[in-house]
This record gives C-alpha cells, sequence and structure tokens, in this order.
C-alpha cells in the first residue's frame, strides 16, 4: 500500500493545484435523491441540511451522508452514491478525476514529483501511510513558518493506493485529521487539500473505509476502486500521456508573492505597428492571439510592420513575433450604423490573430483558458458531457461577476461584469452620451446582446491603449477568458496616453460605463475559425 505526495513547487514536498468555483449566494438547488439512495430533508435554504441513507443494506454510500447548503449557493460535501460494496471503477472513470489535477502540474515549469513508499508485510497499515504524509508536511510547515504566505499558499494532493482493508495501526481517520489540522483546512480552505483514496482489488478493499478518507467535494469524486494492477497501470498512463493534454494546459498563471506582473498573466500580449503600442491580447493557443478587431481598422495599413510581444516586454524573456494572419468578422464595420445617427458601432469587435511562428511556452508565455472548450473544461473540473451553456451557467452566474483585466503598466485591475437586471442598469448609461449618440431611443441598437457592461461601480475602468485584452476571472485557480475590452465612455489615461490613470469626476456625464465581447456570444466565430486549433464543447 503506497501515499504518493506530488508537488508543484521546487520548494515543496507535496501539493498541486486544486480549484473550486464560487456560486451565487442564495437558496441551493434541489440536491436530488441518486438511484438506490433515500433522502430526509426537503429545505434547500442557507444553513438547511439534507440526509442519505441507502435503501438496502447490502449497498455502501460513498460521498456525503450529510449535506450544507451554503452561502455561495452550493450544497456542502460530495453527491452521495449507493453502490455494491464489491463494485469498481473503470480507469477511463478514473483518469479524468486525477487528470485534471495533473494538468495543472504538467503545466507548470520544472515541476518537482516525490513519492514515499509506506509498505510492511505484516498487514495494511493505512494509518502509517497517513502518518509520514503528514510528517512530511509538518516539516515543511516548520521550515516556512505557519503563519507565511510561502506555507499557506501551498495546495496539495495526497494520493493513497490500497490494496486492503486497514488492520494494523489504528484509525487512518486521526491521520487525515492531523492533515487536515496542519493545513489549517476550513470550509474557505478547503482547496487547499485533496486527498485521492484509491481501492486496488475487489476483495480486500473497504468501500465505507476509502470513502471516510477521501475528500468530499460538490461534483468531485476522490474515491475509487480498480479491478486489478493493471487498472491502475491504465489510468496513470491515461494521465501522463502529454498527447491527451494538448489544448487543456491553459488558465495557469503565478499567483505567489514573488511573482512578475507578466508572470501573473503569461497570457498577456502587446499588440504594435512599428513600435507603437496600439492594442493588447491574450494568447489562445500556441500560435494565435485573440484582440479587437478595431485595432485593425484602417485597411490601408502594412501589416507586416506589426510585431505581437509575447512575453515580459521590460525584459529579456519578452520576443516580438510577426502576424502571418489576421482574421476579423465580415460584419465588423464601426460606420455601419451612421446613418441612424449612431457614430460608432462596435458590433463584431474580435480579431485573430496568427503568429509567423509557435510561442515557446514558459512560465511568461501561456495560453488562457475559453470557455466552451475541452482544456477549459478540464479546468474546472466539469464531467465531460458538459456544453457551453454549462460553463456560462458556471462563470457568470452572479449578477456581478467580479472579473480582471491588464493594464498598460502589466497591473491587474478589477471590474464587476454586470448580469440579468444589473446589466440593464450598466447600458443604461449610453442614453446620455449625447455626443456620440444625440438621437439614441434604444440602447440595445448600441450595446447588443454581445457586450459584458462594466463600470457601475467603484472599480477600474480600461485605457484606451488597454483594447483588445482579455477580461478574465478565476475559478478553482484556474483563469477563464470571458470577454475582451471593445469600448467604453470614459478614457481613465486622458488623451495624452501614459498610464497615469484617473478617476471620473463625480457627476460626470454620461457616467463611466466599459463594454466588452462576449465570447459567449461569439462562439460561432471562435469555433469556425479555431476548430483545429482548440476542441469545442457541444453549444
Amino acid at each position: 500500500m503506497r501515499a504518493l505526495c506530488i508537488s508543484e513547487t521546487c520548494s515543496s514536498e507535496l501539493g498541486f493545484s486544486r480549484n473550486w468555483s464560487r456560486r451565487k449566494a442564495g437558496h441551493c438547488p434541489n440536491p436530488g435523491e441518486p438511484v438506490g439512495s433515500v433522502r430526509t430533508g426537503s429545505r434547500f435554504g442557507l444553513g438547511d441540511k439534507v440526509r442519505y441513507h441507502c435503501s438496502s443494506s447490502n449497498l455502501v454510500l460513498t460521498g456525503s451522508a450529510e449535506r450544507e447548503c451554503q452561502g455561495s449557493g452550493a450544497w456542502s460535501g460530495a453527491e452521495p452514491t449507493c453502490r455494491q460494496p464489491y463494485s469498481y471503477d473503470f480507469p477511463e472513470d478514473v483518469a479524468p478525476a486525477l487528470g485534471a489535477s495533473l494538468s495543472h502540474l504538467l503545466g507548470s515549469t520544472n515541476p518537482t514529483q516525490k513519492k514515499k513508499d509506506h509498505e510492511n508485510g505484516t498487514g495494511t497499515n493505512i494509518y502509517e501511510a497517513l502518518h509520514s504524509v503528514y510528517i512530511m508536511m509538518n516539516n515543511q510547515m516548520q521550515r516556512l513558518g505557519m503563519g507565511t504566505a510561502a506555507w499557506q499558499d501551498i495546495r496539495h494532493a495526497v494520493i493513497l493506493l490500497t490494496d486492503g482493508k486497514s488492520n494494523t495501526g489504528g484509525s487512518p481517520k486521526r491521520a487525515v485529521d492531523d492533515i487536515r489540522e496542519v493545513l489549517n483546512i476550513s470550509p474557505k480552505r478547503a482547496d487547499y487539500l485533496d486527498i485521492y483514496a484509491i481501492g486496488v482489488g475487489k476483495l480486500e478493499v473497504d468501500w465505507r473505509e476509502l470513502n471516510e478518507l477521501a475528500s468530499k467535494k460538490d461534483g468531485e469524486r476522490h474515491a475509487f476502486i480498480l479491478q486489478d494492477p493493471p487498472a491502475l497501470r491504465q489510468v496513470f498512463e491515461h494521465m501522463l500521456d502529454v498527447s491527451q493534454l494538448v489544448d487543456t494546459i491553459c488558465g495557469v498563471g503565478n499567483v505567489s508573492a514573488n511573482a512578475s506582473a507578466q508572470e501573473r498573466t503569461p497570457w498577456h500580449v502587446t499588440i504594435k505597428p512599428k513600435s507603437r503600442e496600439t492594442c493588447r491580447g491574450s494568447l489562445v493557443s500556441d500560435q494565435w492571439v485573440l484582440t479587437a478587431a478595431h485595432c485593425f481598422r484602417h485597411a490601408d495599413q502594412d501589416r507586416s510592420l506589426w510585431r505581437v510581444t509575447v512575453g515580459d516586454p521590460s525584459s529579456r524573456l519578452g520576443k516580438d513575433l510577426g502576424i502571418e494572419q489576421v482574421v476579423i468578422p465580415d460584419g465588423f464595420d464601426i460606420g455601419a450604423k451612421r446613418p441612424q445617427g449612431i457614430r460608432e458601432f462596435y458590433g463584431d469587435d474580435i480579431a485573430l490573430l496568427k503568429l509567423a511562428e509557435p510561442v515557446k511556452m514558459s512560465t511568461h508565455a501561456r495560453p488562457i483558458c475559453l470557455p466552451c472548450t475541452a482544456g477549459a473544461n478540464l479546468a474546472l473540473r466539469r464531467p465531460p458531457g458538459s456544453t457551453c451553456r454549462d460553463h456560462e451557467s458556471e462563470l457568470l452566474k452572479l449578477v456581478r461577476v467580479p472579473a480582471h483585466f491588464v493594464a498598460l503598466n502589466g497591473d491587474t485591475l478589477n471590474v464587476n461584469l454586470k448580469t440579468g437586471t444589473e446589466r440593464e442598469k450598466c447600458i443604461s448609461a449610453v442614453s446620455q452620451d449625447k455626443t456620440s449618440f444625440p438621437n439614441l431611443t434604444n440602447v440595445t441598437e448600441v450595446v447588443t446582446d454581445q457586450f459584458l457592461c462594466s463600470g457601475m461601480e467603484n472599480e477600474d475602468h480600461p485605457c484606451r491603449g488597454e483594447s483588445g485584452g482579455a477580461v478574465f476571472l478565476e475559478r478553482r485557480f484556474r483563469f477563464f477568458q470571458v470577454g475582451l475590452v471593445s469600448w467604453g465612455l470614459y478614457n481613465p489615461c486622458g488623451s495624452s496616453g501614459g498610464n497615469a490613470r484617473k478617476e471620473a469626476p463625480r457627476g460626470k456625464v454620461p457616467p463611466p460605463r466599459d463594454f466588452h465581447i462576449s465570447l459567449f456570444r461569439l462562439q460561432p466565430w471562435l469555433r469556425q475559425h479555431l476548430a483545429g486549433v482548440l476542441h469545442f464543447l457541444p453549444l
């Protein structure tokens, strides 16, 4: 029997990243009643609990026997399942659960992997295996300091492999409790520890014990039983097959205290004609950049003179690359609605740039996750059958969605994207811009459903030179681009440019608003041009 610890940092003896989404505050959805189970509890308000047991004594409950409705709108724990005590899982079901975590590890630069074996010939001592993991963690905590960010920011995973029921050494649950204590695991820090419990062989493995030891998180499974060692080998071969991960290592940014601005947002690129910076963009693969179409509005410009700076533009790690191809929607035309008195219209303000050569992936250059793709689905820990609609529901479920964009100087700034009735309030400010839209009677003629809106509250506003940059969210310690900066009613950097941002004067008319192209609304176009580059989910 073995317990493996996997590390994503060179100084760490164990850990890799796990991620969990934030959900809308309020009541929780009906948690359902899985086949073979019986639920007690029919109230789904904040703090309400539901309990489960199996309908037959011949079945074993895995997952959480009790779940509580949390403030995030999600149920605590993992969805319960009732199954035969000697049933087993197929390798293709186990690999995705572990592979999503390993994809984050494989996406890091020069990761270290360490393992510890805890075997004896006298019985199955699961307690000793887990206690050894606890000792390693405690030693590392002593070196780094319990209260330091260097320790608190490490995310840990333990993979427990066993071929039998624990029969020596005492209760392994005590060791799990010790591990949770040294890592300061609470509901808010649940993402910093994952324990996978994998039994191998049908006869001696105890489902109840595996379930007790494994982590329990909504929408995830951490306990499995495989038929035999060859099945276990298939799981790890599938997980470590890099060919399966070609477009899945996305959205990885270094958020440690010592990381540079570019390492925090390695997908961020600068687009410039000759030597003058004009727009920003985001890497979505090793050779494609997503940006705004209006950056290329002047057809007479010699695009062979344009360059895209990938990596840190202020150091030798930055590299200027030529543009092989510019793809802009046929419908993009800023002057399309001038006959209706709309001076500028930014519908279809999206463009793809194919770089002259592939980008070498590093900590300073890495693609962001695009929603509705297989890579994003893996990063979100969603099941294989998920759809684009599922991604939109998860990423944009709040009425005020915290999001970010990158400033001219590389800083990450904050906005709140408005949805539902809040979006209607947000876009209504356009009607007060009598200079640009003197005869406007319907704001949706200017702000179509292609646009996300921000700027109603005390938040940051993009400057003109930041157009085309990613509007992105963090979920489960990964980053997802939901929009790109398009246009706004206020330029905080003024006509002189630079990064000296100024707040809008109090009572300004029109009030500041910013509009960002929604990648969910431009899915058909993205699929048309990136179909051979990324794997897209069903709409």
